[in-house]
């Protein structure tokens, strides 16, 4: 994000506890989760800089490995070693903006531009699965309304990925990460370690 307050926007959240790691993305309106089993329960955060994640996503099919210290996080990927600091911020609870309760009602407006996204999120997480969305197939996720609330978007293929979606400012989409970059960085088999600093 363009301003200060929000830089921490400027990357993907990720975090790891009871054996779970979590990606997360968000510009404050709407947001993509991904998890996958970890076999450390020790709980760590960290904000990858977008500069790695744009990275990450021009790649197709490679194996990434992410490791983490206190400050920096290492990616190797195809013979290549990169390693950058870490965004020094504190990331929103995220989880706070997933309803615990979900009452289907009438839907808040959304912004087009953002429901076309989660089109696009669809298809790619059917790809990752070896699947194929089609011209008469579903869209591939679903919309949990909660009126003018946050409303969960589940994923037809998985359960490892979920969306909140939420009524809208308008806001810069060049300001923060797009959800676009952060699927596609997911299209690799991604194997996620850690060592922290003494």
């Amino acid at each position: 994000s363009k301003e200060e307050t929000r830089y921490y926007l400027n990357g993907v959240h990720f975090c790891q506890e009871g054996g779970k790691a979590f990606f997360v993305s968000t510009d404050g309106h709407r947001m993509l989760a991904h998890s996958m089993d970890h076999e450390s329960d020790s709980p760590y955060e960290a904000i990858i800089p977008a500069s790695l994640v744009t990275e990450l996503g021009k790649l197709k099919g490679s194996l990434v490995t992410l490791t983490f210290t206190a400050t920096e996080v290492k990616a190797e990927y195809d013979g290549v070693t990169r390693t950058e600091s870490l965004i020094d911020a504190t990331y929103p609870q995220w989880k706070k903006l997933i309803p615990a309760n979900v009452k289907e009602q009438v839907a808040a407006i959304y912004k087009a531009e953002y429901v076309g996204d989660l089109k696009k999120i669809a298809t790619a997480i059917h790809a990752m699965y070896g699947k194929r969305l089609t011209k008469n197939s579903d869209n591939g996720y679903k919309i949990h309304q909660c009126g003018n609330d946050p409303a969960p978007v589940t994923f037809n293929c998985s359960e490892n990925w979920l969306g909140v979606i939420m009524p809208m400012r308008e806001v810069n989409k060049d300001e923060v990460v797009s959800l676009a970059t952060v699927i596609s960085s997911f299209e690799t088999h991604t194997e996620v370690t850690m060592e922290l600093a003494a």
